[in-house]
């Protein structure tokens, strides 16, 4: 049986997904259909106890960086009151919805058949919204979700409908709660993700993520964005080295695709890698 990423890499189990819409079309340049999906996705996160680090949505697809939960948060009847939030007629049983919360599939599943069916009813228009599959990328850890926020926001232009840099600049009711970003201020200015930190360094206050991205930028991890924006559209998984070596090696001993999976180093500052194949 061939090994999920989230069992190689482990706990945190945050990815970078990319969906697209059916044939590329601007299905979410409709009127209302950006407001109607980002209320949707709020109502996602709640229900599956998930983490939404940034969201992008253009005319034909959104991207978006999520922490799922990978074990039960609470008890089942908790759960089972959140998922009625869904406005379903029937509440899936016992292990069944525990499974369903716990893996990204079924937080993927519920958010793209629960979305289709509300935005048809609002924007109406023939056949299915989304592409088949939806991409994913697991960050295995802090550097490689910051590098991914910085390249989401980096390419933030004129085709975007949306962005999370608005709501983190500006928070609105209604719209997905960002999680705050694991970022550390060394002594002298400079902003790092908080897993290369030395220890004593604290975190900042919360509700400061907007400037600290901005720092990021300025510090040249704009030149690098290009970087982590190509791996995160090509790679099976991102971090640095050492959060991926051990996970690699037990990988390259699977039989099957597994043995063509390997790990390439980008060219930045940080020093992380992506692991094609």
């Amino acid at each position: 049986m061939p090994l999920s990423r989230q069992s190689l890499c482990g706990p945190p189990h945050v990815y970078a997904l990319q969906v697209n819409t059916a044939l590329d079309l601007p299905r979410l340049a409709e009127s209302g259909a950006v407001a109607l999906f980002l209320e949707h996705l709020e109502t996602i996160r709640h229900v599956f106890d998930a983490r939404v680090y940034a969201w992008r949505i253009e005319a034909s697809g959104f991207s978006l960086i999520i922490r799922h939960r990978s074990q039960l948060s609470g008890q089942l009847m908790q759960l089972q009151q959140r998922w009625k939030l869904l406005g379903g007629k029937t509440i899936p049983r016992g292990e069944r919805l525990i499974e369903r919360v716990t893996s990204l599939c079924g937080l993927m599943q519920t958010l793209l058949q629960t979305a289709s069916r509300r935005l048809r009813a609002r924007c109406g228009g023939p056949g299915t919204w989304w592409a088949p599959r939806y991409r994913s990328c697991l960050l295995s850890d802090d550097s490689a979700l910051i590098a991914s926020v910085l390249a989401l926001e980096h390419e933030v232009d004129e085709a975007v409908l949306s962005s999370s840099c608005t709501q983190r600049e500006f928070p609105q009711e209604g719209l997905p709660q960002l999680a705050t970003l694991p970022l550390c201020v060394m002594p002298d200015g400079e902003v790092l993700p908080r897993d290369t930190t030395p220890m004593g360094v604290k975190p900042p206050p919360p509700g400061n993520d907007y400037s600290l991205l901005n720092n990021c930028l300025e510090q040249g991890a704009d030149d690098q964005a290009p970087i982590y924006a190509q791996a995160l559209s090509q790679a099976w998984a991102l971090g640095r080295p050492e959060s991926l070596s051990e996970s690699m090696a037990r990988l390259g001993r699977q039989s099957g695709r597994g043995r063509s999976r390997r790990i390439r180093e980008l060219d930045d500052d940080w020093g992380l890698c992506g692991v094609w194949g």
